[in-house]
């Protein structure tokens, strides 16, 4: 179920997470596997799938 304050991730998120990430770090290092990259894998999940529904939505229309 979504929640109606849902919504999806984007570039811009990650990259926030990323700046939080390596700002609450003693080295300025972000954490490999860690939040950001979740987020950075899930923007660009939902960008591959807007992606594909723009090709495929025209020819199913046909």
């Amino acid at each position: 179920m979504r929640l109606p304050h849902d919504r999806e991730a984007t570039r811009g998120d990650a990259e926030r997470v990323v700046r939080a990430e390596m700002r609450n770090n003693p080295e300025l290092r972000r954490c490999p596997g860690g939040v950001a990259d979740s987020i950075a894998a899930a923007a660009r999940d939902y960008n591959l799938f807007v992606q594909f529904l723009s090709i495929l939505i025209p020819i199913l229309q046909k």
